[in-house]
């Protein structure tokens, strides 16, 4: 038997969208290091709602939309590979995916420790297994965060890119959010 309640092993797809410079339009985010930049903001200013120069109005519309979110306020992220849209969860099963992630941790550390290198060919093995497993939990264990009426729900942030003096592009600055009713 499945359950209604929109305050239970939530996440969220999140999708981001920058301001093209030249036309003012917004455009989808679609670089893989862009769309990380992109989310380490959400997750910057979720994880650390208390930060002095967290965004309480990002923070607050987030709330607003996820219950376990406004209960726990912790949040994890996970990559679909090959795609630029962003799976994020909330609550307990942020913390589960983040006790995921430890063992890759500790395991970098040690290779780095012992060889000079992050990125020993055991760590990419578990890099590839915890976003696989990661996934997995998020696909098959978690429910979508649904709106008042019972829909499920999509994040989308739109940012205005900053480009540094060598006219590349040095990071983004947000600009709002938007919650919207997506297919299941």
């Amino acid at each position: 038997m499945q359950t209604q309640n929109i305050s239970f092993k939530g996440y969220m797809p999140v999708e981001f969208y920058a301001r093209h410079p030249r036309t003012g339009y917004y455009v989808p985010v679609l670089k893989k290091e862009n769309i990380r930049k992109c989310q380490r903001f959400v997750i910057n200013n979720l994880n650390n709602p208390n930060k002095k120069n967290a965004n309480q109005t990002f923070i607050e519309k987030y709330k607003n939309q996820d219950k376990d979110y406004a209960r726990n306020p912790v949040v994890a992220s996970v990559y679909e590979q090959g795609n630029p849209m962003v799976h994020m969860a909330s609550g307990y099963d942020a913390l589960v995916i983040k006790e995921m992630g430890k063992n890759l941790g500790r395991n970098r550390k040690e290779a780095y420790d012992e060889t000079g290198i992050y990125n020993s060919s055991e760590s990419r093995f578990l890099a590839r297994n915890y976003f696989s497993n990661a996934l997995k939990y998020i696909k098959n264990m978690c429910s979508r965060v649904k709106d008042k009426d019972g829909t499920p729900i999509k994040m989308t942030v739109y940012f205005k890119p900053i480009y540094g003096k060598n006219k590349e592009l040095d990071k983004f600055e947000y600009e709002d959010v938007k919650f919207s009713i997506t297919p299941v």
